[in-house]
C-alpha cells in the first residue's frame, strides 16, 4: 500500500520536536458496480388450449434486457500514527542529530494531568474505530459481491426461464426490484467513502495546523479538539452504521421477496397438477360413456330394423288375407246364385249331377273359412302385440336422440 505523510506528531510544551507523524495509507479494494446493460433471449412455451388433449407446443422467443455488473477497484485511505521522518526506536525516541552534534531527545507526547492517558489515547481509539469502519465497509462489499454472483447464476439456471402461466415468471418480475435495491446499496457505499473521505480532509487540516507551528495555540484548546474529534468519530460511526442497516435491510428484504416467489410456484405446480389429474379422470369417464352409448344405438338400431321387418310381413299377411277375402266373396256369391235358380224347394235334383246336396257343402266350407280366418285374425293379433312389445321405447333410445 501507498504511504502518504499527512502531518507531524505533537508533544508536549517541553519538548519542541515532533516524533509522531501521522500517516494516510492508501490501499486498493474491489466493488461490484454495474456496468451497463445487456440483452439475453428467453423462450416462452404457449400453454395448449383447454380441451384439447394433443397440440403443437409453439416457442416464441422474447429479447430482455438486464444490468450487467462488473468487479471494479478503488483506492481507500486509512490514517495510521508512525514515526515521523528521522525518528526511530520502540517509543519513536530516537531523533536526528542537531547542527551542533548533540542529539535531541524526544518523547512520544505525554498527556497533560488532569487529562489521563490524552490525546494518545484518543488517537488509539480513533484509529481503533477507522479500521472498524473500513472491515464493516470491506464485509459489505464482500457480501453485495457475492449477492450479485449469486444472482447471476440463478438468471443463468435454464429452469428460471419457464413459468408454465405463459407470462413473466417471478424471478424476471423481481428484476427491477433487485436492480434498485443493488443501485441504492451503491450509493450509499459512494456517500460513504465520500465521507470517509470528507473525515479524512478534516484530519489533514487538523494535523497540517499542527505541523504548521500552531500545536502550542491549539495546546490550549486542546479540550475542544478532543470534543471535536469525538463528535466527527460518533457522526461517522452513526452513518456507517445506518448505512449498514439499510444494506443489511435491503438485503433481507430479498431473500425474503425470493423465498415468497418460490413458494408461489411451488404452490402453482400443485395446482396444475391437480387439475391435469381431474381432467384426465374426467376424460376418460367420457370416453366411457360415449362407448357406452355406442352400445346401445347399436342395440336400437337393430330393433329398428326387426321392426321394420314386422311391418313388411303384416302388410305381405294383409295382402294376403284380402285376397282370400275377395275369393271367399267370389266362390260364396256364385254358390248362392245356384241355390235360388230351383224350381222352388231351394236347391237341383240329385239327377242334375248332385249340386242339389251342394248347399250342405257350401255350409261345411263357410265354417272351415270362419276356423280359418279366425285362425288367421289370432296369429295376426299375436303378431302385433310382439311387435309392440319390442317397440316399447328405452331409456338407450332417448340418450341416442
Amino acid at each position: 500500500p501507498e504511504e502518504k505523510l499527512l502531518t507531524a506528531g505533537r508533544g508536549d510544551g517541553n519538548t519542541p520536536a515532533r516524533n509522531w507523524c501521522a500517516f494516510v495509507v492508501t490501499k486498493t479494494v474491489s466493488c461490484v458496480v454495474e456496468d451497463g446493460m445487456e440483452t439475453y433471449v428467453k423462450p416462452e412455451y404457449h400453454p395448449c388450449s383447454w380441451g384439447s388433449t394433443q397440440c403443437t407446443r409453439v416457442v416464441s422467443y422474447h429479447t430482455y434486457m438486464r444490468p450487467r455488473y462488473k468487479v471494479a477497484y478503488k483506492m481507500v485511505t486509512e490514517m495510521e500514527w508512525k514515526c515521523c521522518h528521522g525518528y526511530s526506536g520502540e517509543d519513536c525516541n530516537d531523533g536526528p542529530t542537531g547542527g551542533s552534534g548533540t542529539q535531541i531527545s524526544t518523547t512520544r507526547p505525554r498527556p497533560r494531568p488532569g487529562q489521563g492517558r490524552g490525546d494518545s489515547e484518543r488517537v488509539r481509539q480513533l484509529e481503533e474505530k477507522i479500521q472498524g469502519l473500513n472491515k464493516n465497509l470491506h464485509d459489505m462489499q464482500t457480501t453485495l459481491r457475492t449477492m450479485s454472483e449469486r444472482f447471476q447464476e440463478e438468471m443463468n439456471k435454464p429452469g428460471s426461464n419457464s413459468g408454465g402461466t405463459g407470462g413473466r415468471n417471478p424471478a424476471d418480475a423481481a428484476q427491477p426490484e433487485i436492480k434498485e435495491t443493488i443501485h441504492s446499496i451503491q450509493t450509499k457505499l459512494d456517500q460513504l467513502d465520500n465521507r470517509t473521505q470528507a473525515h479524512d480532509k478534516t484530519l489533514v487540516s487538523i494535523n497540517n495546523h499542527l505541523v504548521n507551528g500552531k500545536g502550542n495555540e491549539l495546546e490550549g484548546g486542546g479540550g475542544r479538539l478532543n470534543t471535536l474529534k469525538e463528535e466527527i468519530l460518533k457522526e461517522l460511526e452513526r452513518r456507517v452504521s445506518l448505512s449498514c442497516s439499510s444494506c443489511q435491510v435491503g438485503v433481507e428484504d430479498l431473500r425474503r421477496q425470493q423465498q415468497e416467489d418460490r413458494e408461489r410456484i411451488r404452490a402453482l405446480e400443485k395446482q396444475l397438477s391437480t387439475m391435469d389429474a381431474r381432467y384426465r379422470q374426467s376424460l376418460d369417464g367420457l370416453r366411457r360413456e360415449v362407448v357406452r352409448l355406442q352400445g346401445c344405438c347399436d342395440t336400437v338400431n337393430d330393433l329398428k330394423n326387426r321392426i321394420t321387418n314386422a311391418e313388411h310381413k303384416i302388410t305381405s299377411a294383409s295382402e294376403n288375407f284380402d285376397v282370400i277375402q275377395n275369393r271367399l266373396d267370389k266362390e260364396l256369391g256364385g254358390g248362392g246364385g245356384g241355390r235360388t235358380d230351383n224350381n222352388g224347394n231351394g236347391g237341383f235334383g240329385r239327377g242334375s249331377g248332385g249340386i242339389g246336396g251342394g248347399s250342405q257343402d257350401v255350409v261345411v266350407t263357410e265354417d272351415r273359412l270362419d276356423g280359418r280366418l279366425r285362425d288367421l285374425e289370432r296369429r295376426v293379433n299375436n303378431t302385433v302385440q310382439r311387435t309392440e312389445e319390442k317397440s316399447r321405447p328405452q331409456k338407450c333410445l332417448k340418450s341416442c336422440h
